[in-house]
């Protein structure tokens, strides 16, 4: 997370998009915690979201993240 929010933090129009059309199971979901605060670190002004399986929006696993800006639904 730390590598691409300083790649492209320069770029004012980001929406990061976690997950893969999977729910988080195991360690999937502190990978999305990790990779997203690298992100926020380095590139605060990006929105970023996660994608789940179909029958779970973003909220449903991440809800109580501070990181998640957008609920999305499939």
């Amino acid at each position: 997370g730390a590598f691409l929010g300083r790649r492209y933090a320069h770029l004012p129009d980001v929406l990061w998009l976690h997950g893969g059309d999977c729910d988080p199971h195991g360690d999937r979901r502190d990978l999305s915690r990790a990779t997203a605060a690298g992100i926020r670190e380095n590139a605060p002004h990006h929105l970023q979201t996660v994608h789940n399986a179909p029958e779970h929006a973003s909220a449903y696993w991440h809800g109580a993240d501070a990181w998640l800006d957008v609920n999305f639904a499939y």
